[in-house]
Formats: C-alpha cells, structure tokens, sequence
C-alpha cells in the first residue's frame, strides 16, 4: 500500500530569513551598510521588496524582536513610512495611509512635522523621524514563496512552488 503526504511550507531565497507577520510569513533580509531613507527604499525595491511598516502591534512585536534579537549595533533602523504631500503618513509601497492600519507607535512628541521618513529606535521600538538625512542600516521585507511538498513512502520529495 502506498503512502502520500503533502507538506505546506513557505520558503526564503538565500540571505532572506523567514519572519510569521499578522498576515503570512514574510522574508527579512538585513542590509550591513548604513544608507539615507532613498537608497535604503530604492535598494529595497532593487530586491523586489520593500522597508518594513507595521500594520499592527503583532508586526510590531515580530519586527522590534527581530531587530532587538539580531544583536546588531543600530540605533534605529528604517521604516517603509513617509510624509506624504497632504502631511500624512503612508505606507511607501503600498500608498495606504497609516491611519487606515489602526495602529501606529510614534514616541511622544512624534512625528516631527519638518521631516518626511520615520525610523524604529532599537532601543524601545517606538517610531520617530526627524533623521531624515541620516543613514542607517535597514531590512527589506517581501513575502515568503509558498512552497508544496508531495511525496509517497520510500520516495525522494517532490518539490513544487506554487507562489504566483
């Protein structure tokens, strides 16, 4: 009698590490070199992904253990989040105002309303700006590929990606 199982999985290409998010898994990639909001953005969007901008307070706990965890010597990593020309904060990628998210975690006194990038401090993960012309090291997020597994008893595995 023959065996078949099928395995769900999500999979991250080299470099990437894979991250649960509220809604799915999300491949994370770390960028060593210290770079100001644009390139940061641009460099994210040469990979297909895009700087990471929490919808909710799980993505917030996930992306601020992430970074806390990491151990890196940051003092503040970018966010996908800019001003946008009638003075509220969007999401880059998506052009979603925040607002509609629920969810923000601005420091008190935040944000600045003479600058148009925020950042997350490393240190408690509150959300600033006024660094705008700083550079920083950031992460890039895009979503994970979702990957079939489908194999029989005493079979190698059959690998299929099923991502569009």
């Amino acid at each position: 009698m023959q065996h078949f199982f099928l395995i769900w999985d999500f999979h991250c290409q080299q470099e990437w590490e894979k991250l649960r998010f509220w809604d799915g898994w999300k491949c994370v990639k770390f960028f060593q070199n210290p770079r100001p909001w644009a390139y940061a953005n641009r460099d994210c969007k040469s990979e297909d992904s895009h700087l990471p901008a929490p919808h909710s307070s799980f993505d917030q706990y996930q992306f601020y253990n992430h970074v806390r965890n990491a151990r890196l010597p940051l003092r503040a990593t970018w966010l996908g989040l800019k001003r946008n020309w009638d003075l509220t904060w969007i999401e880059d990628h998506s052009r979603i105002n925040i607002v509609d998210y629920g969810f923000d975690n601005w420091q008190i006194e935040y944000p600045d309303p003479t600058d148009f990038y925020a950042a997350m401090r490393q240190s408690d993960g509150l959300w600033s700006s006024g660094i705008g012309k700083a550079s920083l090291r950031f992460f890039c997020f895009k979503n994970a590929s979702e990957i079939q597994l489908i194999g029989r008893s005493n079979q190698p595995l059959l690998f299929r990606n099923i991502s569009k």
